[in-house]
């Protein structure tokens, strides 16, 4: 079950807070830039912004939508190729995780100088943190926003030597931090107790699940925030 918003849904919300994860004042190379809608929220706030695509029709969309921003350059190319030491942060939105680590693990040299990867995936979230944890950064931010409908984690990662450990990699390090924190996590288990009624035939799958809102609520009970999730699990555990 999703909970829909109706007041959030023409908002670009999510957009915004892909922009406010940039540090202001980088250069950033922005990976899959489609339309060119983040670049309008950037460019007030970053020096230089090469946006990217690699597709001939998104990429003709991109020069146009683009054309009044003197400080961003749009170019036809694929992933990090083009990605040079001036461009501190990258952005990578809309795709999917496993496509962001492809891109990633193909130039790894190029990120030598990348401080910053501020990520926006969909899906595959445990992945993404663990192979970008492996790549010698670490998670700066997280923050949840709700838009039409869907809940979604974005993240920004800078260098470090931080391990994590298998909770931290499966539930994030600062999630509860976010406003939409509660809301989030009641989607989260509504979502995995209506699979298991559907699946109830299927006990492997069913207790995997069960295994996994235990741990969730492991996980939380030892987070400062705990309190706004008491009856959230209580209620959710019945039945």
């Amino acid at each position: 079950m999703i909970i829909v918003n109706k007041n959030n849904s023409s908002k670009k919300i999510r957009l915004l807070e892909i922009a406010s994860l940039v540090p202001y004042g980088t250069n950033v190379y922005d990976v899959g830039a489609d339309h060119g809608e983040l670049e309008r929220f950037l460019a007030d706030k970053c020096p230089k912004i090469m946006a990217v695509e690699n597709k001939i029709g998104p990429y003709s969309r991109l020069v146009k939508s683009v054309a009044n921003f003197q400080n961003v350059t749009p170019i036809m190319a694929d992933g990090l190729k083009m990605l040079t030491k001036e461009y501190s942060t990258v952005v990578l939105a809309g795709l999917g995780a496993i496509n962001i680590v492809n891109i990633l693990k193909r130039d790894l040299t190029k990120l030598e100088y990348v401080q910053h990867l501020v990520i926006d995936a969909h899906r595959d979230l445990p992945l993404l943190r663990k192979s970008i944890n492996q790549m010698g950064y670490i998670i700066d931010k997280e923050s949840i926003v709700f838009e039409k409908g869907i809940y979604y984690v974005l993240m920004r990662f800078k260098k470090g030597n931080i391990i994590y450990n298998e909770d931290e990699i499966l539930f994030g390090i600062s999630l509860e931090e976010s406003a939409n924190f509660p809301q989030y996590i009641e989607n989260e288990v509504l979502n995995k107790r209506q699979i298991i009624i559907n699946a109830k035939h299927d006990k492997e799958r069913v207790q995997a699940i069960e295994n996994y809102l235990a741990r969730l609520q492991r996980y939380y009970e030892n987070k400062k925030n705990y309190s706004r999730l008491i009856k959230i699990f209580s209620e959710k555990s019945q039945g």
